[in-house]
């Protein structure tokens, strides 16, 4: 164990828990849960999940008050005594609000898409639209949107299409600012699945250990399986930062 503590960061959606038909279906699994907890109580250790979901959608999903909490990509932290947002947020929300408005038209006419607005970002879930043209019109239609909106930017996860502010700022950047706060020098370790979490790898590079859950390409160090995998992880981080 580092002698300054380690900080352990883990996604959500994909990797704690299976992913599931829409957002609100997730489940963290009763071992998954007992893990985290278990780890969270050793000296010395910082646990945080950093999600794309908003904070007020995260937290009960988990339901450890004792865990550091990281939603809307980074944007919003939450901690036992601390709580950070991002300081040049206020001009995103108009952008914001006008791109839901026109999402929600946009999906009207795909069977099967619906919007998430999380606040600071928003989601487009497609993953019950059954139609590959359909879904291309969707892309095509969010592209769009996007282009008329300067101060945001298109991104793609797991059938989700997630527009988001222009600001430089990623979970790998909430993890080192977390980690200045609460868990000064201490080691890292970031867990994920998606392409957002890919953009964690970069920004952490060598910094931290990182773990990319599932298949397909990574900037991460170490694989996965699946989130019975990161269980088995974090209880083996659980076993090794145990008092002697």
């Amino acid at each position: 164990r580092p002698a300054a503590g380690l900080l352990v960061a883990v996604d959500f959606d994909g990797t704690l828990a299976p992913l599931a038909r829409r957002p609100g279906l997730a489940r963290l699994p009763s071992e998954a849960r007992r893990a985290l907890a278990r780890l969270a109580a050793r000296p010395g250790v910082t646990v945080a999940v950093v999600s794309g979901r908003a904070l007020s959608t995260l937290r009960p999903k988990v339901g450890l008050p004792q865990l550091v909490y990281s939603g809307n990509h980074g944007l919003e932290i939450v901690a036992p005594g601390w709580h950070w947002r991002h300081p040049g947020l206020g001009p995103f929300r108009a952008p914001l609000r006008r791109a839901a408005r026109e999402a929600r038209a946009l999906t009207a006419a795909v069977p099967g898409a619906w919007v998430e607005d999380k606040g600071w970002s928003l989601s487009v879930h497609y993953r019950e639209v059954r139609s590959e043209a359909l879904e291309r019109t969707l892309g095509e239609g969010l592209r769009f949107l996007v282009r008329g909106e300067p101060a945001l930017r298109l991104t793609r996860g797991k059938k989700v299409y997630e527009s988001r502010t222009r600001i430089p700022w990623d979970k790998g950047s909430s993890v080192l600012i977390a980690r200045l706060q609460l868990a000064p020098g201490a080691a890292m370790a970031f867990i994920g699945d998606d392409e957002n979490d890919e953009e964690a790898f970069r920004t952490l590079g060598d910094r931290a250990w990182t773990v990319k859950v599932g298949n397909g390409p990574s900037s991460a160090r170490w694989r996965a399986r699946g989130p019975g995998d990161v269980v088995k992880l974090l209880a083996a981080l659980a076993e090794v930062t145990a008092p002697a």
